[in-house]
C-alpha cells in the first residue's frame, strides 16, 4: 500500500539539506498523492520556501512540537542521519516503517527503531546517490537529479539594488564573479594571500567585476576581510548584506562562483552556474557538482586534514582555472 504521509530527517548543515533534496523528491515523484515533508533543524527553517517539491519543516522545540509530531500521521520515516535526535524524532512518528542506513542501524537502539536498514556506501557513490538510496527502498527508481532549489524575483531584484549600492556597474548587473572563499569548517580554508591572486588574475583575464561573500560567521568573515586585502584589484563586499533568499539569487546569476567545498557549490549546481572549488580533506568525486560546468581542484588526499588545503599551490589553481575559463560566456549574461 501506498504510504500516506512520509518525512525525512536531516538536521545538519544547509549543504546537506540541499543534497537531501533530490532523494526527496524522487519520493513525490514516485508517490504522487503523499504528502512528503523534510524535517530540518530550526535555524535553518527560512530555507523551506527556496526548496520545491517536497514541504521543508523545522524539528520540534517545545513540548507542543513534540506533541504534534506524535499525532502527525506518518507512515514512512527515513532517517538520512543516524543522530541519536533523529532516534528519538522516528520513535516518536510512531511510523509503521522507519527506516535508516546499515552503518548507523549498529548503534545503540537503532534496531529496536528501525526495522530496515539499506546498505549503501559513499564509497562508490555521489552523497546524493547515497541519500537517495533510502528513496529507492521505498521504490523509487533511477538516478539522484539535480538539487531541487527555487530563487525568486524579489529577492534577486534586493539583491542587484544591494550590489550596485555596493559599486556594481549597472552594465555588469547579471555579470560578475562571485568569490565565496569560506566554511563552517576550518581546515577547508585556503590561503588568504593565494585568494588575492586568484582575484587579480581572474579581474585580469575576464574584465568581470569580483564580487566576495562570507556567512555571518565571525571566522568566514574575517578570512574573506584577510582575501580582500590580499588582492590589488578592486572587489564588492557583500558580507552581512544579504539574507539567504539574495545569496541564493546571487549565486543564480552569477557568471562564475569560485569557492571552497561548502554548500554555495550545491547551490550553483542546482541553478547551473559554472563553479569553479577547491577540495582539500573532502572527495569532489563524492561532495562535488554533478550537473553544472565545473572543475575542481583537489589538495593531497594522503595529507593531514588540517593541511590538506595547503597542499594545493598557486600554480595548480591558476592554471586549471585559466582553462576552465575557456569554457565559461564571461562576455553575457546568465540570465
Amino acid at each position: 500500500m501506498n504510504p500516506r504521509r512520509i518525512l525525512g530527517l536531516q538536521l545538519k548543515r544547509l549543504g546537506d539539506i540541499i543534497l537531501t533534496t533530490p532523494a526527496m523528491q524522487m519520493l513525490c515523484d514516485t508517490f504522487p498523492t503523499a504528502s512528503v515533508d523534510l524535517m530540518v533543524d530550526p535555524k535553518l527553517a527560512g530555507f523551506a520556501s527556496y526548496v520545491s517539491g517536497c514541504k521543508v519543516i523545522p524539528a520540534p522545540r517545545s513540548p507542543g512540537d513534540y506533541l504534534n509530531l506524535s499525532r502527525a500521521g506518518y507512515d514512512v520515516v527515513l532517517d538520512f542521519t543516524g543522530q541519536d535526535r533523529c532516534l528519538i524524532l522516528a520513535a516518536l512518528t510512531g511510523a509503521a516503517r522507519k527506516l535508516t542506513f546499515r552503518k548507523y542501524h549498529k548503534k545503540l537502539g537503532r534496531s529496536l527503531c528501525y526495522r530496515t536498514a539499506v546498505k549503501s556506501s559513499l564509497r562508490d557513490n555521489h552523497v546524493a546517490d547515497h541519500l537517495a538510496d533510502l528513496s529507492r527502498e521505498l521504490g523509487a527508481t533511477g538516478k539522484a537529479g539535480r538539487p531541487t532549489l527555487q530563487a525568486n524575483l524579489q529577492d534577486w531584484q534586493t539583491a542587484s539594488a544591494k550590489l550596485q549600492a555596493a559599486g556594481l556597474p549597472d552594465a555588469f548587473a547579471s555579470r560578475y564573479i562571485l568569490l565565496h572563499p569560506g566554511t563552517a569548517r576550518p581546515e577547508k580554508f585556503w590561503a588568504p594571500e593565494r585568494w588575492g591572486k586568484v582575484i587579480d588574475f581572474l579581474t585580469l583575464r575576464t574584465g568581470l567585476p569580483v564580487v566576495l561573500s562570507a556567512s555571518p560567521d565571525i571566522h568566514e568573515r574575517a578570512h574573506l576581510d584577510a582575501v580582500a586585502q590580499s588582492s590589488n584589484a578592486p572587489t564588492i563586499q557583500m558580507t552581512g548584506t544579504l539574507s539567504l533568499g539574495e545569496f541564493l539569487a546571487l549565486v543564480e546569476h552569477a557568471t562564475l562562483l569560485a569557492c571552497v567545498d561548502s554548500a554555495p557549490v550545491h547551490m550553483a549546481d542546482a541553478f547551473n552556474t559554472p563553479v569553479f572549488a577547491l577540495f582539500g580533506p573532502t572527495d569532489p568525486r563524492i561532495w562535488g557538482p554533478r550537473f553544472a560546468s565545473h572543475c575542481w581542484v583537489r589538495g593531497n588526499p594522503d595529507a593531514l586534514e588540517a593541511m590538506s588545503m595547503s597542499t594545493i599551490t598557486l600554480e595548480m589553481v591558476l592554471a586549471q582555472l585559466g582553462d576552465f575559463l575557456e569554457s565559461v560566456p564571461t562576455n553575457q549574461p546568465k540570465r
